[in-house]
Formats: C-alpha cells, sequence, structure tokens
C-alpha cells in the first residue's frame, strides 16, 4: 500500500489533462485511483492526523509503522488532486 504515491500520480494525471485533447484515455483511470483513495485511504473515523492513511516513508520490515501512516506528501497532493479536479468541473 502506498497511498502517497497514488495520490502524488493521481495529481499528475489531472495536471495532465490540461494539456491533452482527448482526456477520455485517462477518466477511468483517474476515477479508479480517485474512488479507492476516498473509498479506502480517507482517515475519517481514525486518531489519524492525516488526511491519506498508508503512505510510506520507507518500506522496511523491521518498522511497519513507516508504510503504515499519514505522510505530508501523500495529503498535499490529494489536496492539489481535489484541487484540479475542482477546477475541471
Amino acid at each position: 500500500r502506498a497511498a502517497s504515491a497514488a495520490a502524488i500520480i493521481l495529481s499528475g494525471l489531472l495536471e495532465l489533462l490540461t494539456y491533452v485533447k482527448d482526456r477520455t484515455r485517462y477518466d477511468a483511470v483517474i476515477n479508479n485511483i480517485f474512488d479507492e483513495l476516498t473509498g479506502h485511504y480517507l482517515s475519517t473515523g481514525t486518531a489519524s492526523s492525516g488526511i491519506i492513511l498508508h503512505g510510506a516513508y520507507n518500506v522496511n520490515k523491521e518498522n511497519p509503522y513507516d508504510w503504515n501512516a499519514s505522510t505530508i506528501w501523500g495529503d498535499y497532493y490529494f489536496l492539489e488532486a481535489l484541487k484540479r479536479y475542482r477546477k475541471m468541473q
């Protein structure tokens, strides 16, 4: 699980849409990533201080907490993706 990576990809794909003529090629991927993040990785109802759960600081078998936490970059890019998505509407 690398929800922070998914948030970065989502934000990048939404930025890419501003440069392409035919966005239908990307719509399904964008919707799938957005649905996964909002359906399974939002911190709603948890004690987390972040927005997106299951990010990775360092994938390390000895310390599983490093790869199962909210990250500042995951939250940042998720908010950027929401902003970009809203602009498109």
